[in-house]
């Protein structure tokens, strides 16, 4: 942890963040003032603990020097510089802030994510079950007066809802998936959602891919599915269509048709025995 964390908390006027700078050496106030100035252009407010720095190097004479060096950072090598604080700085935000005292391993980070993803599918199942029945056993109006104690907006409930129903009540084969995905795959039909959970393919999108997938990729190919159906489905009424208005027009041909007399009849009759 940098000497001088502790001090982005406290004012710029209160008198123990003056007497924090001036326990501080300069190359740390200077990493602190470039720091500071990087966490302002992030949306953070820091104009007035960058004022009291800037004071304080340049009554130590470092001021002037310590602009001419910000701005002598120019070019790609600026631009490299600033990128790598920048990622440096994210690093040590997200540790700062995040890690809960635990080193970076991608491995068990990864699984520590999907434990807690399927803790909130698991909450999205079992609140689903419990919305299903309340609303089995309430009317209409009490069902909603509920969801209002609860603090649930209607919209919740229903995707919980819908997730129990095409899923079932068991939450196991899905849920990896985490939540949001879960509420996105309410859209496919029943038949579809039981091949998926049996192993087999969600529409056209291949098993594994569902899990794979991020959320932006999974919705983006839900969409791509559902525009095809929408297509298919155009031109399947189409055909229908075409196919009944040429029914209609040889019913109304036959409706308005003479019906044929004796003599065509025998006429017809004997040519076919001529032949």
């Amino acid at each position: 942890m940098a000497e001088y964390d502790g001090l982005f908390c406290v004012p710029a006027t209160d008198p123990n963040f003056q007497s924090g700078l001036e326990r501080l050496d300069t190359p740390d106030l200077k990493k602190m003032l470039d720091h500071m100035e990087y966490l302002t252009d992030q949306g953070e407010h820091h104009k007035g603990r960058i004022k009291a720095v800037e004071k304080e190097l340049a009554l130590r004479g470092d001021a002037a020097e310590t602009k001419r060096g910000r701005k002598a950072k120019t070019g790609e090598n600026s631009r490299e510089i600033v990128a790598m604080d920048k990622f440096q700085a994210d690093i040590e935000t997200a540790e700062r802030l995040y890690a809960d005292g635990m080193p970076y391993e991608l491995d068990r980070i990864e699984n520590e994510i999907k434990f807690y993803m399927a803790q909130t599918a698991q909450a999205l199942f079992e609140s689903g079950k419990r919305f299903l029945r309340i609303r089995a056993h309430e009317d209409h109006g009490a069902f909603y007066a509920a969801l209002e104690r609860i603090g649930v907006p209607e919209r919740t409930a229903d995707y919980a809802m819908a997730v129990v129903k095409k899923f079932g009540p068991n939450p196991l084969p899905v849920a990896d998936l985490g939540s949001t995905k879960l509420k996105m795959l309410t859209v496919f039909e029943d038949e579809e959602i039981k091949e998926y959970v049996n192993g087999g393919p969600l529409g056209s999108i291949p098993h594994d891919d569902v899990e794979k997938m991020s959320k932006r990729e999974l919705q983006a190919a839900i969409r791509k599915e559902r525009n095809g159906r929408d297509e298919d489905r155009k031109s399947s009424d189409k055909a229908i269509f075409i196919k009944e208005k040429k029914i209609s027009e040889l019913e109304a041909q036959l409706r308005y048709q003479e019906p044929p007399t004796q003599e065509q009849i025998a006429r017809a009759a004997l040519q076919e025995l001529t032949l």
